[in-house]
């Protein structure tokens, strides 16, 4: 897997990469660790992105249970998702948010969520835009709504329980 940029280094952080069922400790402590950087490469070209999220939300419950703040990142590298379908897209963006929410860590934990694709390759970590989907007037506070218009931003989305 290649390291994927970001606008700061996140020393200290735990940094892992998921590419299908593969996961990969690529910076920080491999064992739990309070903060982390999980890097999802996703594919427009296969069903769900080529994302198995499930599998994904398993897997970090079970393997950094300590985390107090996740930011997760999802990679579409070389492909441009402003092309996509944006009810499709948006509809598959609020369903992996809700998933993200239901894990279930010792603590409870900060998430953050983000999309870097061919315009947009660094994920901006060190500011955020908050979009915790209690204003339902206005799409302005729609979580899913947010990651999309600020591609390349990391959206502060709520914690989990």
């Amino acid at each position: 897997m290649t390291e994927t940029p970001t606008e700061n280094n996140n020393t200290g952080w735990t940094r892992v990469e998921v590419q299908g069922d593969e996961f990969a400790t690529v910076a920080g402590p491999k064992c739990s660790q309070g903060l982390m950087h999980l890097i999802v490469h996703c594919d427009i070209t296969k069903k769900n992105y080529g994302l198995a999220s499930g599998n994904i939300l398993d897997r970090l419950q079970q393997d950094w249970p300590d985390t107090k703040r996740l930011f997760i990142q999802l990679s579409f590298g070389p492909f441009i998702t402003c092309a996509l379908e944006h009810v499709e897209f948006g509809t598959w963006i609020s369903h992996f948010v809700k998933s993200v929410l239901d894990v279930q860590f010792l603590q409870i934990c900060g998430v953050f969520v983000g999309i870097t694709d061919r315009y947009h390759r660094i994920l901006q970590v060190d500011e955020h835009i908050v979009a915790l989907g209690m204003d339902m007037r206005w799409f302005a506070d729609d979580p899913a709504v947010m990651i999309m218009l600020r591609r390349g931003c990391a959206v502060d989305i709520g914690k989990t329980d």
